[in-house]
């Protein structure tokens, strides 16, 4: 059977761990909110940008097309850490009306001494139980040596892909920009105005021939119910009244 492995302890952890914290692993990104004259002088800007501090465009979403309303872009974009505060500069310089700003930081330095721990551990056990499959001569102690080998260069894999992760976090700053293209409060033009009045005239005509409709409608409804109902009342009640006429002339000439 395959000797059990015990992890190897770091004499000079203290040591590194102060060494690491003298370098903070800090994360940062921005957001911001930018009124401009116009979408697309905003979004090369914001390209440039990106290509100019090391950095690319991560995604771009452009919503509304209705030119008499507000347009709205959303740019996101990667830049080097170190020129993250350069970069901003030049998109605020862009504005045309309003501006909002959020810039957050992430200290992942802990999070960093951790994996890198960690990491220097499963390093030893994969050297360890290398050495132990070279001595193993049963089948059953080279499997079982095997299944731990393959579990820790998992776990290995692992921490180095969130290292990766974080390097790139750390050296690439997120930039989200939101750009809002304000509707202009005027545009007046012959063409506008007469398009205007004939909207206007078409209104006047579909509320029209919506009223005869509906009264055509309602006429249509109660011609039946006036000849069902109000036509033979009509005709009972001037029975009703002969028929009391006719009775009360008896009367007054017997009074005579």
């Amino acid at each position: 059977m395959p000797q059990a492995v015990s992890a190897p302890t770091d004499s000079t952890e203290e040591s590194s761990k102060a060494g690491a914290v003298a370098s903070r692993k800090v994360i940062r990104k921005a957001e911001l909110e930018l009124q401009v004259k116009s979408l697309a002088d905003a979004q090369k800007t914001a390209t440039d940008v990106a290509k100019k501090y090391g950095g690319y465009v991560v995604s771009s979403e452009r919503r509304g097309t209705d030119s008499a309303r507000d347009q709205h872009l959303r740019v996101v974009l990667k830049v080097k850490a170190d020129d993250l505060d350069t970069a901003l500069g030049e998109l605020r310089a862009i504005k045309q009306g309003e501006a909002n700003e959020r810039i957050s930081s992430e200290d992942v330095t802990d999070e960093w001494i951790d994996l890198e721990a960690r990491l220097k551990t499963q390093k030893a056990l994969e050297t360890q139980y290398l050495e132990i499959l070279k001595g193993a001569s049963k089948v059953e102690d080279l499997l079982a040596v095997q299944k731990q080998l393959a579990s820790v260069r998992t776990e290995i894999e692992r921490i180095e892909g969130r290292q990766r992760f974080l390097d790139k976090s750390i050296s690439l700053s997120t930039v989200t920009i939101d750009f809002e293209q304000p509707a202009p409060l005027v545009r007046a033009s012959f063409a506008a105005v007469g398009a205007g009045f004939s909207q206007a005239g078409a209104d006047v005509l579909n509320v029209g021939g919506a009223t005869l409709v509906f009264l055509m409608r309602m006429i249509g409804a109660l011609i039946p119910i006036l000849l069902l109902v109000f036509l033979p009342g009509f005709y009972l009640g001037r029975w009703f009244l002969r028929r009391v006429g006719a009775l009360k002339l008896p009367a007054k000439a017997s009074a005579e």
